[in-house]
């Protein structure tokens, strides 16, 4: 009878993600990827396990937060986008993508 791999074995003990890129529940090499809030993270097709968050470097689409949560960004009313820049502490991905569309629209000034 095989001897079950240790956790040694099937882990990167530094980063706790899985060495040879499978579910560490169901041994599955299956993934998708699910925007959650600002974040967009890696899951097992199988068993719908979290894997690890994933680097972004791509825009962000949606608004994750706010009175107009899950709305295309390109659909947000003028004065909302210009009220988030002037008020709201934001950064990375959403700052770059509200600024874009707030030149996209002419509104170069606050």
């Amino acid at each position: 009878m095989p001897v079950p791999p240790t956790v040694t074995d099937t882990y990167n003990d530094k980063n706790n993600h899985s060495t040879d890129d499978s579910c560490p529940r169901c041994s599955a090499r299956d993934f998708f990827t699910e925007q959650k809030g600002q974040h967009l993270g890696k899951f097992c097709r199988g068993c719908g396990k979290w894997m690890r968050w994933i680097p972004q470097g791509h825009t962000i689409e949606i608004m994750p937060f706010g009175r107009y949560s899950g709305t295309a960004i390109k659909n947000l009313p003028g004065d909302y986008l210009t009220w988030l820049l002037e008020n709201v502490a934001l950064k990375g991905g959403l700052l770059k993508a509200l600024s874009q569309e707030f030149e996209r629209r002419g509104d170069t000034a606050l």
